[in-house]
């Protein structure tokens, strides 16, 4: 970007110079960085102040975790937020029921499809709530979904010389086809595979029983509409940001 804005401004200089606009550029120049400036700066200090709190907060949840570090060892821990995942391999957890991110694990394809279902039946969540979480959207200048991204790794990258088996089979196919190989994370799911993953969304009931349940409340707000958390278990850890629970026989 620095090297284009170098050679932007010297190739304007000199057209301008010829017409005698020198002054005129340069004031053009800069009160363009200017604005450029003011908007980035106030977009970075709103940025900053929202990770500030998250920050603060997740801090919080990571000192209450390391009271109960001894007791937490060696129960069964679903966690679905994925700074929070990584702290917890950090410090020597292991006993996870669903890994959030595919390129954190040596776990095949087929298992992370098994857990995140699991998950999905856990939660009594539909396969409606499941199609929708790895639905293919369009963002900006590109497919992206994020949740279907963190599952299944980028195995479903989609651009013009890239999809999945090679395949046509999407709804926003002419999209896809306009989108560079070199814009990053392109990521879309054929209408095949996507049909083959709710075939076995509704054939697969692997029943799981986590013994902690840790939310993320920006993010997991989906997974926390199930009435059954209630009955099950108890809240030990609240705040702004995140919740931690655990299974009533343990509380």
């Amino acid at each position: 970007m620095l090297s284009l804005f170098v050679y932007s401004f010297f190739h304007f200089d000199r057209i301008l110079l010829k017409k005698k606009l020198r002054f005129r550029n340069f004031l053009i120049v800069l009160t363009t960085l200017f604005f450029i400036f003011i908007y980035n700066f106030s977009y970075f200090s709103k940025y900053q102040n929202y990770e500030s709190n998250i920050r603060i907060n997740h801090n919080e949840l990571i000192k209450f975790i390391k009271k109960l570090d001894k007791d937490l060892a060696n129960k069964e821990i679903l966690v679905l937020d994925s700074k929070t995942f990584i702290w917890f391999v950090l410090n020597d957890f292991k006993n996870f029921t669903y890994v959030p991110e595919n390129m954190w694990t040596v776990r095949s394809n087929n298992q992370l499809e098994r857990d995140i279902i699991s998950v999905f039946h856990f939660f009594n969540l539909s396969s409606q709530d499941f199609k929708t979480y790895i639905a293919n959207k369009k963002k900006n200048f590109r497919m992206l979904n994020n949740n279907a991204m963190r599952i299944f790794g980028r195995k479903y990258l989609a651009n013009k010389l890239y999809t999945y088996q090679n395949s046509d089979d999407f709804d926003e196919i002419n999209f896809i086809k306009k989108i560079k190989p070199t814009i990053g994370h392109s990521f879309a799911i054929p209408k095949f595979e996507i049909n083959r993953l709710l075939n076995k969304f509704k054939s697969h009931h692997e029943m799981i029983k986590p013994e902690i349940i840790i939310f993320n409340n920006s993010s997991d707000s989906l997974f926390q509409k199930s009435d059954h958390l209630l009955n099950d278990y108890c809240n030990i850890f609240s705040n702004r940001d995140f919740n931690v629970l655990l299974l009533k026989t343990l509380c």
